[in-house]
């Protein structure tokens, strides 16, 4: 299954506190902590630079994101850095008609979930993660909700994953 045995013994030993945390919706502000790499400058350069990109509706291809790693690779004198090919989209689309052979089409759903903050005032305003909310605080009572669909378009009723 690729879990060690080490780590279910923790998640067993910390059962009462993960389910704890999952009932009470849990710390929205607590991460994991991040190991450093060697990159993390690089990273930093490329994702400012993509957001800004981004932000001025650029389209960004797999390629464009290759070339401007290795430029801010050079600039900082990374010679051992080695941008890689986003091939895994194009090795899943080569896989995915073996996949669902012998299905129908009605037969293969996508599923995908989102967070539906559902005490949220209409004035509310858009910001991003991590900024502060101008106009009073955030509302910070959710829910996941989980969407599907089949290749057809048929759709199943919503999922609420969670209380």
């Amino acid at each position: 299954m690729g879990v060690g045995k080490t780590q279910i013994q923790s998640v067993i030993k910390r059962k009462r506190e993960i389910i704890e945390e999952y009932e009470g919706d849990g710390n929205l502000q607590t991460k994991r902590p991040r190991k450093a790499t060697e990159y993390d400058d690089l990273n930093d350069l490329v994702h400012k630079w993509f957001l800004d990109a981004t932000g001025r509706h650029v389209n960004i291809s797999g390629p464009l994101l290759k070339e401007r790693a290795l430029k801010f690779a050079a600039d900082l004198g990374l010679a051992s850095f080695k941008a890689s090919n986003p091939v895994v989209v194009d090795d899943w689309k080569k896989r995915l008609p073996t996949i669902c052979e012998g299905y129908q089409p009605c037969d293969i759903y996508n599923m995908d979930e989102t967070g539906l903050f559902y005490k949220q005032s209409t004035s509310a305003t858009f910001f991003k993660k991590g900024e502060t909310c101008a106009g009073g605080k955030m509302a910070k009572e959710r829910i996941t909700v989980g969407l599907c669909a089949s290749v057809t378009g048929d759709k199943l009723p919503p999922i609420i994953i969670g209380k």
